[in-house]
């Protein structure tokens, strides 16, 4: 978020709060230049609608935290891109499946041992009691 954008936020939030009225232009200054450093990350409609909740919600003016908070719930909350699954994928023969099993086993550790067809004790684990 730009520095302009910021001071667009700040601009909102002074005008929906009048305990803040007593802040002077310095101080609006210094909080937009807080916010544009603190949500640097962030596109300005993002935290638009995170200032907008705050209106909503806050009985008072928030702080920088307070702000960071709900920018990123709105964030998280936005809708993503949506992922087209891919449609290309092909059948694999059973021979070849085969292999990459046996292949996959093998890299992990999984049925290539020696004494693999050993018959093992019976109840020495709980779940075999």
């Amino acid at each position: 978020m730009k520095i302009e954008e910021s001071l667009q936020i700040v601009n909102m939030l002074h005008s929906a709060y009048p305990q803040d009225r007593k802040a002077t232009r310095e101080d609006l200054l210094a909080r937009a230049e807080a916010y544009s450093v603190a949500l640097a990350d962030y596109d300005i409609e993002t935290v638009r609608r995170a200032a907008q909740h705050c209106i909503a919600t806050n009985k008072w003016h928030p702080t920088t935290a307070e702000l960071i908070n709900e920018v990123k719930r709105a964030y998280l909350s936005t809708p993503g891109a949506s992922v087209t699954p891919i449609t290309t994928a092909e059948p694999i023969e059973d021979e070849a499946l085969d292999e990459y099993l046996d292949a996959f086993c093998q890299w992990i550790g999984f049925g290539g041992e020696e004494n693999d067809d050993i018959e093992l004790p019976k109840g020495v684990l709980r779940y075999e009691e």
